[in-house]
C-alpha cells in the first residue's frame, strides 16, 4: 500500500544518498499511482453498491420534477417509504482504516434528497457510506454509521419524535468522526430544529461524546 512504499522508499533514500531529480519525479509517480489505484477501487465499490440500491428500489436514481404527473404518482406511491430518497450528489470522501485491518477505507458524505418533500431544512440532509477492504478489494459495510446514529439518538434529548432532525459528518481525524446534530425543540418551524450540538464518535470503542456548540 501507499503507506508502506513512501516509508521504505525514504528509508532506503536516506542510507544511501539523496535523490536527484528524476529519482524524486519516479517516486512521485509511484505515490500518485498508488493513491489512485485504491481510491479508484474504493470509488467503483461505491459505485457498484449506488447501482444496486437503485436497481433493488431501495432509493431513488433521480427525483421526479416538482408538480408534474411523476412527481403526483410518486406520492401516492412512496410518500411515506424509505425509498423516496435520492442521493444526488458526494459531499465529501473521507478517509481512513475503520476496519482495522491495516488498509484505508474510506466514508462517503452523500447529498440525501426527500424526493417526496424536499430539503426544507437550515442545513443539508446527509447520508453516510462506509467501504472497507476485504480480501484486496471494497465493499459497503455501514455498521459504523448505524452505531453513530444509534449513539447520537440514544444521547440526545428528544422533544417530540424518536430520532433527531439530521446529522452532518464534518470530518474523521485517527480513530473519531466529529460533527454536528440538529434537533427540534417547542416553537421551532417543522424545517428548520433550532437545537445544534457538536459530537465524537469514536468507531473503535463505539463511544461517543456530545458538546453544546457557543
Amino acid at each position: 500500500m501507499l503507506k508502506l512504499i513512501t516509508i521504505s522508499s525514504i528509508l532506503f533514500i536516506t542510507s544511501c544518498s539523496l535523490p536527484d531529480k528524476k529519482q524524486k519525479d519516479n517516486l512521485n509517480s509511484i505515490s500518485t499511482l498508488d493513491s489512485n489505484s485504491f481510491k479508484s477501487k474504493i470509488d467503483s465499490a461505491y459505485l457498484t453498491w449506488l447501482e444496486n440500491e437503485i436497481l433493488e428500489g431501495k432509493i431513488q436514481k433521480i427525483c421526479p420534477e416538482y408538480g408534474s404527473e411523476e412527481f403526483q404518482a410518486f406520492l401516492e406511491k412512496d410518500y411515506d417509504n424509505e425509498n423516496r430518497f435520492s442521493y444526488s450528489k458526494i459531499l465529501k470522501k473521507l478517509y481512513a482504516d475503520f476496519n482495522q485491518d491495516g488498509e484505508i477505507d474510506a466514508l462517503y458524505v452523500l447529498e440525501k434528497q426527500d424526493c417526496a418533500q424536499g430539503n426544507g431544512y437550515v442545513g443539508d440532509l446527509q447520508r453516510g457510506v462506509v467501504i472497507i477492504s476485504e480480501d484486496n478489494s471494497y465493499k459497503v459495510d455501514n455498521r459504523i454509521i448505524d452505531k453513530l446514529t444509534a449513539a447520537i439518538n440514544a444521547k440526545a434529548v428528544k422533544q417530540f419524535f424518536v430520532n433527531v432532525a439530521y446529522i452532518e459528518i464534518q470530518n474523521v481525524s485517527n480513530e473519531l468522526i466529529k460533527g454536528n446534530y440538529w434537533d427540534w425543540v417547542q416553537g421551532d418551524p417543522t424545517g428548520q430544529p433550532s437545537l445544534n450540538k457538536s459530537f465524537q464518535y469514536n468507531f473503535i470503542q463505539d463511544e461517543i461524546s456530545i458538546s453544546s456548540i457557543k
